[in-house]
């Protein structure tokens, strides 16, 4: 009887046997009933459910992390929380507006008028922008006027174990967008792709740039850090520093490390099965720093410019998750506002590949 139940239910949904058990097991799942159905000959029923038991456990890790204390985003504090946030902005913009320009005088308004965007698109963005730091819309001038001093904030860029894909991507653009724009008036004060001097005199520009902002640059880490073999799989410079040694020196005198790009995140692909280099992210070499990563390969422009903007605008870095990426650009997944996600939940899905 069982199996007749179950033929029948395969004649209906016109599905293989896979996706009929993956549809059983979301039944199962959603409601924690147990059935116990009579498969066919031509199903191998315990590989089956092993296979569906790593699914569940896979799905339930995930759940876990998004539902975590540390997960949870908080889109309204109360109208105090951010009178005082704007005043405390305020207060960080006028000090910083009293400091020279670094090194880079750019004009973000003659960049962004070269470039064919005129002032109305600059507002739309900031006004996006400051949507996307979960900030009310009053903070969209301070958004806007913050772009205009970040040439006050040093950045120091690094590249380790990578593909320099992270700022090949910027490099390459051939339209940029506001965030790109943006990014080519930060005060850059090293990164090894753009910069002209090479060997000796670009380890000098780095240690000026050391010890003239000792204490109050960001330090962006692009690339993962091998560990094996004494870390001797990647060395830098003429002494033959190792990318280890280098990072720990760097991230000493930095206010706080953005790791960029899925190697520096989580080890990237240089960190996958064997890894013989013995590849880690910047989190598991570095304690006692401040460390925001911005996974994706390459990494979104916009969640780069957004921790710098923060940065700038409360002199702190955003809210980060249990992960260490800002909650602002990571707080939630695309799942949750797909719109077709009505069909998720309905279980209308395709049964098998070209369906």
């Amino acid at each position: 009887m069982k199996k007749a139940i179950f033929i029948n239910l395969i004649l209906i949904l016109n599905v293989n046997y896979i996706s009929i058990y993956r549809f059983i097991d979301r039944v199962l799942v959603l409601y924690s009933y147990q059935i116990k159905f009579t498969f066919p000959k031509m199903v191998n029923e315990h590989s089956i459910l092993k296979d569906c038991h790593m699914e569940r456990d896979r799905q339930e890790a995930v759940k876990s992390l998004f539902t975590a204390e540390s997960a949870r985003v908080e889109t309204n504090r109360g109208k105090e929380y951010y009178d005082n946030l704007l005043k405390r902005c305020r207060t960080r913009l006028d000090e910083l507006k009293k400091l020279p320009p670094i090194s880079n005088r750019m004009d973000i308004s003659a960049i962004i008028e070269d470039e064919g965007i005129d002032r109305r698109e600059f507002l739309k963005w900031a006004s996006a922008t400051t949507a996307m730091l979960m900030l009310p819309s009053s903070f969209t001038p301070l958004v806007a006027e913050a772009v205009t001093v970040m040439n006050r904030v040093p950045v120091i860029w690094i590249e380790l174990q990578d593909c320099a894909g992270n700022s090949e991507a910027l490099l390459r653009s051939d339209g940029p967008k506001v965030d790109e724009l943006i990014l080519d008036i930060i005060s850059l004060e090293f990164h090894e792709t753009l910069m002209a001097p090479s060997g000796h005199q670009a380890e000098k520009q780095l240690e000026d740039a050391i010890e003239t902002f000792k204490g109050n640059y960001l330090l962006f880490v692009e690339g993962s850090i091998p560990m094996a073999m004494d870390g001797q799989y990647g060395t830098i410079g003429a002494t033959g520093e190792t990318f280890y040694e280098h990072l720990t020196r760097l991230s000493e005198d930095a206010k706080a490390v953005v790791a960029v790009g899925s190697c520096a995140t989580f080890g990237g692909i240089p960190a996958a099965s064997p890894n013989p280099t013995g590849a880690r992210g910047v989190m598991d070499v570095i304690n006692g720093k401040p460390i925001v990563n911005i996974p994706a390969c390459p990494a979104n422009p916009s969640n780069m410019v957004g921790v710098i903007l923060h940065y700038v605008l409360t002199g702190q870095l955003p809210e980060l998750d249990s992960l260490l990426r800002p909650k602002f650009a990571f707080g939630y997944r695309i799942h949750d506002n797909c719109e077709r996600r009505a069909h998720f939940r309905c279980w209308r899905v395709c049964g098998r590949v070209g369906r």
